[in-house]
């Protein structure tokens, strides 16, 4: 049987808060969708700090972290191609 918004409104009511903001970039300003299922659906503005509950924050904050390590990584290997480029010349 489907849940109506005020049984998952009574679920969303367990969750501590938490206020993230997801990065507004040049590449990317779109709005970001976040789903977990027992906890809810959210449509996120980049740029805006919102409050949501804590298990949303987590894979929020997760995918902000990954897309910075990949960053970096990215960074670092075009320093060390521009390294290989400048011994060879």
């Amino acid at each position: 049987m489907p849940e109506t918004k005020k049984q998952e409104t009574k679920k969303q009511d367990k969750w501590e808060t938490e206020t993230v903001t997801i990065p507004l970039t040049s590449e990317k300003t779109d709005d970001v969708y976040v789903s977990l299922g027992g906890v809810g659906e959210y449509q996120i503005k980049r740029g805006v700090p919102v409050q949501v509950p804590k298990p949303i924050a987590d894979i929020i904050n997760q995918s902000i972290e990954m897309e910075t390590d990949i960053l970096r990584r990215r960074i670092k290997m075009q320093e060390q191609l521009q390294e290989h480029k400048t011994e060879l010349s």
